[in-house]
């Protein structure tokens, strides 16, 4: 069977800085053939993300999608609850339509209110898929650096947003997750 994958986001989905070739997505499609649609649009929150998702995901019947967002919400004073509620209605709209939801935990920022927004939207999230047996593609562990809770100085572009080389291991951590979903599913 083959699989189809969209990723849903915001511009660390979309590539931001960059074009979205060189994002984790493209670099997904393009260095490891995986057939995936990056669906991120810079500057998006959660709730852009549950709007568009019946056009983004939904009618393009993916067999699974990937779900990475919440940093724009933090950023934007978004309340925490309403991030998780579109989190939990993305992944419920993709159940229901037979499509294998994967989620995103984002990497970490360098603002001080919105990281403490993310780690316990993080936290919650974690739980949430735990509790419902999703996969998760765990960014932020991969990505932050533990002596001081921002994202590695390596995989940083500007304090919100990854460098090539932190798409790189964006991409690389999220084939390890997608290799095991396929192979189960």
């Amino acid at each position: 069977m083959e699989h189809k994958i969209i990723a849903i986001g915001d511009s660390l989905t979309f590539g931001f800085p960059f074009r979205q070739e060189r994002s984790w997505v493209g670099i997904l499609r393009n260095e490891y053939g995986i057939n995936i649609v990056n669906k991120g649009i810079n500057g998006d929150y959660t709730s852009g993300m549950l709007y568009r998702f019946e056009d983004d995901v939904v009618k393009e019947q993916p067999s699974h999608v990937i779900i990475t967002g919440g940093a724009n919400d933090a950023f934007g004073f978004v309340p925490y609850g309403d991030m998780i509620y579109n989190y939990r209605e993305m992944i419920d709209i993709a159940v229901s339509n037979n499509i294998i939801p994967i989620v995103g935990i984002t990497p970490p920022v360098d603002d001080e209110f919105a990281e403490k927004k993310l780690l316990k939207f993080r936290f919650s999230i974690k739980e949430y898929c735990f509790s419902k047996n999703l996969a998760i593609i765990d960014f932020y562990s991969k990505m932050v650096d533990p002596k001081k809770g921002l994202m590695k100085d390596i995989y940083d572009f500007d304090g919100a947003h990854p460098s090539p080389e932190g798409h790189k291991a964006m991409a690389e951590e999220a084939l390890k997750v997608l290799e095991n979903s396929i192979n189960k599913g």
